[in-house]
């Protein structure tokens, strides 16, 4: 099941001194049920796994004054378990490992918009995994260690550019 809300406004509503306008945008997920797996297969439900989190959010907040906006996005991956598996099968994880904590990631992103020989051109730059938070250790096998695809593989990383059109 999927929310969404959203809201925008000027902030001269509040106080004829404050310029621009800020926007919201919330974003959840909630799984409720796992259909994939097959009649005859004996694998347990991967609901409430890595793969298969129950919760996830993501939550865009952006503040817009003349040609600059800059936006906050905080994403979000509710706690899980490892594996679904019984603690006595051959894939299975003793019961005090056999979890991940929820984890929130945040991005800061800034665009300016300039022209440029009367073309419009955005000039912009992000820091993704704002405050480099390690993703969530998870068994890739019976034998290692790593992170599932959910969780940030690469930390901080920072981009910058520009778009434009010709």
């Amino acid at each position: 099941m999927d929310y969404e809300v959203g809201y925008r406004t000027t902030l001269d509503r509040f106080s004829k001194t404050l310029p621009g306008a800020i926007g919201f945008r919330l974003l959840v997920s909630q799984r409720l049920k796992d259909e994939t797996v097959l009649p005859g297969d004996v694998a347990p439900p991967t609901l409430g796994t890595v793969g298969s989190l129950k919760w996830r959010g993501l939550l865009t907040t952006t503040y817009v004054a003349g040609p600059s906006r800059t936006t906050l996005t905080t994403r979000y991956l509710g706690k899980g378990r490892i594996t679904n598996q019984p603690e006595t099968s051959r894939t299975g994880i003793p019961e005090a490992y056999n979890h991940v904590d929820a984890v929130w990631y945040f991005e800061l992103a800034e665009n300016y918009d300039i022209t440029v020989a009367g073309r419009k051109i955005t000039l912009f730059a992000a820091v993704e995994n704002l405050f480099d938070r390690d993703p969530e250790p998870i068994p890739s096998s019976g034998t290692s260690f790593g992170t599932s695809a959910p969780y940030d593989l690469l930390g901080r990383s920072y981009r910058a550019g520009m778009r434009f059109r010709f």
